[in-house]
């Protein structure tokens, strides 16, 4: 916003510029004619000037007013609330830099917990299965001498 009042207070000073020039040359038309002395030419110059640096710092305070008025009616956050804001995000911030190390060394410990639960219940799945299949060819073969003496009958 700021650079916004000065764009439009250098604005101003190049207009007020071009004007005092211009005045300047129809006041040196008019001395060179002579219907006003130089004198007079000047304190016309000088009386511009002031009346216009005057005006300048009435004109920019109107013109900080508008700005301020329709900043807060598209309801934009000040410079305040953004400072705030940052505030705010760095503590955030800080505050989860902080938990951060325990966060990390729970989860490792969780993750060595489960990579070794899993181990054990893999280790109990193969000797579950080892056992069933012993127990399956027991079976089997046990049938299978069963049956070979009732074939040779």
């Amino acid at each position: 916003m700021e650079d916004l009042v000065k764009k439009m207070v250098y604005a101003g000073v190049g207009v007020v510029a071009a004007a005092a020039e211009k005045i300047q040359s129809r006041v040196d038309v008019l001395v060179e004619k002579g219907n006003i002395s130089k004198e007079e030419g000047k304190k016309v110059l000088e009386d511009f000037i002031e009346t216009t640096e005057s005006k300048k710092d009435e004109v920019e305070s109107k013109v900080r007013e508008t700005i301020d008025g329709i900043v807060k009616s598209i309801k934009l956050p000040s410079v305040a609330d953004l400072e705030s804001l940052i505030n705010r995000i760095e503590s955030l911030e800080a505050r989860i830099d902080e938990l951060a190390p325990k966060t990390r060394k729970k989860a490792t410990t969780t993750r060595k917990k489960a990579t070794s639960t899993v181990k054990k219940t893999v280790a109990k799945a193969k000797t579950t299965v080892a056992k069933a299949a012993k127990a399956t060819t027991t079976k089997a073969t046990k049938v299978a001498t069963e049956v070979t003496p009732t074939a040779k009958k």
